[in-house]
């Protein structure tokens, strides 16, 4: 069956061509289903901070590229997110090979010694999702995209389509949190500080994926999960500074209730 509901007849901004469009989903639908509570997540936007089962869609791809984004990364990625019972399936996937440097709390692996995590799919999905965000403001009433990547979105959308190199100024970095986790809430794509070069992250329970774009990225590019033949993920804890950062986010957002009275009930950060 094909993913999503047609909607309408336009341009599928993956494909260029002009097709039936379906109900495309900036988050994953099936990150709701399978890793929300009663099918809602605690969402940090700029504007809203609480759970929320409203999901950013609109008829951005046709069938055909919805089902290709889900098979390409989608659906390897999404089942391997820490979840509320305390499980991790992407920890204990990279921890069962030893890593290849230590030091106090921080500790880096060599991904390319480890035949169980799927470089490929585990990039795709991030890049998949950064991608979307610019080229749709995801947002009612607004026409910016969500993210600036000037130029790189359109090289990452021919390297996610297989029509191009992975790009020479990208640099996509991924961090990892131990077990148990404690930020479990997700976030959308966001623009995180600008200089010689910009950078942009998103998290996902016990995930956070950095890009960094710009043609200063330098040594930033040595350190690319995808680009570098070793493709080296950090795990560390830096639930804190994940939470001090969509603190940051959402210093104008709204808190909804329910969230305050589960952080409380629950401990939850």
């Amino acid at each position: 069956m094909p993913r999503g509901i047609l909607v309408k007849i336009g341009k599928c901004k993956y494909c260029r061509l002009k097709k039936p469009l379906a109900e495309s989903h900036l988050i994953p639908r099936a990150i709701f289903e399978m890793h929300g509570v009663d099918g809602e997540v605690v969402m940090v936007t700029s504007r809203m901070v609480g759970f929320t089962g409203r999901q950013r869609k609109y008829p951005l791809l046709c069938v055909e590229c919805e089902r290709s984004l889900s098979g390409d990364g989608e659906d390897w990625t999404i089942p391997l997110l820490a979840d509320r019972q305390g499980g991790f399936p992407l920890y204990d996937l990279l921890t069962r090979v030893p890593p290849d440097c230590a030091d106090s709390d921080v500790a880096g692996y060599a991904v390319v010694r480890n035949p169980d995590i799927n470089v490929q799919k585990l990039t795709h999905f991030a890049l998949g999702i950064f991608w979307k965000a610019s080229v749709h403001s995801w947002r009612g009433g607004e026409v910016e995209d969500l993210i600036e990547l000037g130029p790189y979105s359109d090289e990452i959308r021919m390297f996610l389509r297989g029509e191009g190199p992975f790009p020479k100024h990208v640099a996509l970095a991924v961090g990892v949190l131990p077990k148990p986790v404690r930020q479990l809430s997700f976030s959308e794509p966001y623009h995180g500080t600008s200089g010689a070069f910009r950078n942009f992250f998103f998290y996902l329970p016990g995930i956070i994926f950095s890009l960094s774009v710009g043609n200063r990225i330098g040594d930033v590019k040595e350190s690319c999960f995808y680009s570098n033949a070793l493709h080296p993920i950090i795990v560390s804890d830096i639930a804190d500074d994940i939470q001090g950062v969509m603190e940051k986010v959402a210093k104008n957002a709204r808190f909804s209730k329910r969230l305050i009275d589960e952080v409380r009930s629950r401990g939850l950060r």
